[in-house]
């Protein structure tokens, strides 16, 4: 076994996701756009969601100080009775403990730990797509994100 530091493999939980057709095509868009695989995606999603503090909040924060609420991007509403034919299925790798602290949410929540990531996931994206928004002066009503 090879234990130089560039090999150095974090322990992972598993977590088999159901994600809607067109949830999947924004995050593929995102994750492009950031440079990331899809799984990668879906893992900073969740972080930032978590984390009061993250920096995707406080940069919509600070745009929404600058430009005001009357530039809102539309918000994406996801309906968990999703056709079975519209659904992509994926493995997803989270870091040791985040598997834990989704099905705590779950339990508490009383929903599927599929539902704590699918509502972390419409959030990422309607948050992206506002700071988006804003970003380009609220002069612009196309989005450059897949339809919903």
């Amino acid at each position: 076994m090879n234990t130089s530091p560039a090999f150095n493999v974090e322990p992972a939980d598993k977590l088999e996701l159901s994600i809607p057709q067109n949830l999947y095509e924004s995050l593929a868009f995102l994750a492009a756009r950031h440079d990331r695989s899809i799984n990668g995606e879906i893992k900073q999603a969740w972080v930032q969601w978590t984390d009061q503090l993250s920096d995707l909040k406080v940069i919509l924060a600070l745009l929404t100080s600058r430009y005001g609420n009357e530039h809102k991007a539309e918000v994406t509403r996801i309906d968990l009775r999703t056709p079975p034919d519209n659904i992509k299925h994926l493995p997803c790798k989270f870091k040791k403990g985040q598997v834990h602290q989704i099905n705590e949410q779950a339990n508490i929540l009383r929903v599927s730990m599929n539902s704590v990531i699918l509502k972390a996931l419409a959030w990422w994206v309607n948050t992206w797509r506002q700071v988006d928004r804003l970003n380009a002066g609220a002069g612009s009503g196309s989005q450059p994100y897949p339809c919903w």
